[in-house]
């Protein structure tokens, strides 16, 4: 994977797509791009691993009779708390994107999962041993994002694990309040789907680039990059330069004390 600058301590790839929208090198709760992660419903910021996932006391269920569906009353699949209108869009204190990586991420919108799909060519593989999908841009192929297939949760099993995946969208269906858009890969092809909100499925965050990129070029120099000045009383000093606590560049410079001479 192509991981250029980070944002909060989160690795992003810019596939160059039209809206300059980065994203994320792994899904929420993962440690590297091939792992799964957690395994969320839409609109819940917490998540779940495949450890907490079960039938069990205390875990979580993702019951397709929506009866520990969020926001769901009394296990309703068309009369909720919050999120009421077809179509309606995540607000960030339900954003588990933002709430979880903070900063400027967020999760995506269908329009950006598209973008995706769009201006990328998109191959089954393997990523270190594990089955996913890798999109690549069509304008640099050297930048690519994998999404493992994860599967997806319901009554407390995963189902097609390494054979599908989903990736949640901040975007309610346009159809039903019971359901949410999501990034929709089988092998049977890749598109934007619509599936019970309750269901459990893996969160991969984005920025949007008109936040302005120099900021986070900023950011990255604050909090890498490092000078370190070695004292020569033989008239000159060291002059280190750091990136993450690793010298990448040294030189040594006189120390001027005689400004006049600079005239000569």
């Amino acid at each position: 994977m192509d991981k250029e600058i980070n944002s909060n301590g989160f690795g992003y790839v810019d596939l160059e797509l039209p809206s300059g929208t980065l994203w994320a090198t792994q899904n929420i709760g993962a440690s590297s791009p091939e792992e799964s992660g957690l395994y969320f419903q839409w609109g819940d910021v917490r998540g779940s691993t495949k450890e907490q996932i079960g039938k069990g006391d205390g875990q979580k269920k993702f019951a397709k009779d929506f009866s520990d569906c969020k926001f769901s009353i009394n296990g309703s699949d068309t009369n909720f708390s919050k999120y009421t209108t077809n179509g309606a869009k995540l607000d960030l204190e339900d954003d588990a994107a933002h709430v979880i990586m903070g900063g400027s991420w967020h999760i995506p919108t269908t329009e950006q999962i598209w973008e995706l799909i769009e201006n990328t060519t998109a191959t089954w593989t393997k990523y270190d041993k594990v089955i996913g999908l890798s999109f690549a841009s069509k304008r640099d192929i050297t930048k690519e994002i994998f999404i493992p297939a994860a599967g997806y949760v319901k009554d407390g099993s995963i189902h097609y694990i390494e054979a599908e995946s989903y990736i949640w969208s901040s975007m309610l269906s346009k159809n039903r309040v019971g359901d949410g858009q999501n990034l929709n890969i089988t092998t049977d092809g890749i598109n934007v789907d619509e599936n019970h909100r309750g269901l459990g499925f893996p969160v991969r965050g984005v920025i949007d680039n008109n936040l302005n990129l120099s900021e986070l070029i900023k950011n990255e120099i604050k909090n890498n990059f490092k000078v370190k000045v070695s004292a020569d009383y033989g008239g000159y000093v060291n002059v280190e330069l750091l990136y993450d606590g690793e010298v990448i560049s040294s030189d040594a410079c006189q120390v001027i004390t005689d400004f006049n001479s600079l005239n000569e």
